[in-house]
């Protein structure tokens, strides 16, 4: 068995920390209803690529996913 180190018993006890997703938006401002209300043309690149992703992860929710991925790879290609 392992014997805790004293600073263990010390530190408070790690919080999961609540991360926003696409449901937390008003149901006019999500890419999905906009794409059926307004047509891909008024949606972004990152907005549609949000869409096709459909979930996040635990880090990041799937708008800021969609972004960072089109940072890293300069967008979509032509």
């Amino acid at each position: 068995m392992r014997e805790r180190a004293y600073d263990d018993e010390l530190q408070p006890p790690v919080r999961a920390e609540y991360h926003a997703t696409v449901h937390d938006l008003p149901h006019d401002e999500r890419p999905r209803e906009r794409l059926q209300k307004q047509g891909a043309d008024s949606l972004s690149n990152a907005d549609l690529l949000a869409i096709i992703l459909r979930t996040g992860t635990q880090r990041d929710n799937v708008m800021e996913m969609a972004g960072k991925l089109l940072a890293k790879y300069g967008g979509l290609g032509d």
